[in-house]
């Protein structure tokens, strides 16, 4: 489906059939990085906002959509979930090398990896198999992602207040977003890597 046709199709909405639309959108983004379901919510929740539903309960179905994918991440990180949602993930993740990616940083800084997950362009959804795959246990990984996923969802209700129901102006700032967060996340990967070779050398 283009632009054009999301775009007409949300502009047909009303608050109520909004609120499965943004469910289901946070849903799929969260098994499926490429799709583009934070640009959809942002503009599907300002059509929301517009019909006078309140504001403060724009985060609800997102939430909710992106706790019920994080469930089946979770799962099938630990084996007990659907095979295809593993290799969907994989998929849309760079495959092997995002879990890799993944691996490493939860490696390195576990839970607070899991808590930024969201805000991680990319490998979002593959942090949360990995760290179930790697033995982390149940709650240690559920926690910090849903709390993630709470602040990520109230950052895109702000948005949709802010930005409307336009898709342009939303996919030209998650454009922004996705290019400065990974250069924000580099900038402190190499920090923590010139500390690391700073104390190693103290030590010796």
């Amino acid at each position: 489906m283009t632009g054009d046709a999301w775009q007409h199709f949300i502009d047909g909405l009303d608050a109520w059939t909004s609120v499965p639309v943004l469910t289901l959108t946070a849903f799929v983004e969260t098994l499926f990085p490429p799709f583009p379901g934070d640009v959809l919510y942002i503009s599907a929740g300002g059509l929301f906002c517009s019909t006078g539903f309140p504001t403060w309960a724009l985060w609800i179905p997102g939430f909710v959509g992106c706790a019920l994918a994080t469930l089946l991440l979770e799962a099938a990180g630990r084996g007990a979930g659907p095979r295809w949602i593993e290799r969907l993930v994989l998929n849309g993740s760079k495959g092997e090398s995002g879990m890799a990616r993944a691996r490493s940083l939860l490696a390195r800084h576990g839970a607070w990896v899991l808590f930024l997950s969201r805000f991680i362009p990319g490998i979002r959804s593959l942090l949360v198999v990995a760290a179930s795959w790697s033995g982390m246990g149940r709650t240690a990984v559920l926690v910090p992602s849903l709390l993630s996923a709470a602040l990520w969802y109230g950052l895109l209700s702000v948005l949709a207040v802010v930005l409307g129901a336009n898709m342009g102006a939303a996919a030209a700032f998650m454009a922004d977003y996705g290019r400065l967060s990974l250069l924000i996340l580099g900038g402190i990967i190499l920090v923590l890597a010139v500390l690391r070779l700073t104390r190693g050398r103290s030590e010796r």
